[in-house]
């Protein structure tokens, strides 16, 4: 599997930063608060539900957005292997005759 994950703050900068999003979030009907926004950033990571919500805010303003645009991969975890082929992790074992 990729390592990627969303560029959030990248995200929240597509809105005009976390204050205009925070006010035309809650202009829509999306009550949350700016600290919540800061949050995303720092944690670079958004709920789900705020994500549909994100969505659904940038189509309504005629907007839409693209996830895709927002990817970025990221390193593996330690341990892990940039294969994504089970065959691949696994070391051949020779067996003598």
């Amino acid at each position: 599997m990729k390592n990627q994950t969303l560029d959030i703050k990248k995200l929240i900068a597509r809105f005009g930063g976390r204050m205009e999003l925070w006010r035309r979030m809650n202009a829509r009907g999306y009550e949350l608060s700016v600290k919540t926004i800061e949050k995303w950033g720092e944690r670079n990571s958004v709920p789900s539900a705020r994500i549909m919500e994100l969505l659904e805010l940038a189509t309504y303003e005629k907007h839409p957005i693209n996830l895709n645009d927002y990817m970025v991969r990221s390193a593996p975890n330690a341990g892990e292997s940039l294969s994504t082929h089970r065959h691949e992790k696994q070391k051949s074992k020779v067996v003598p005759r």
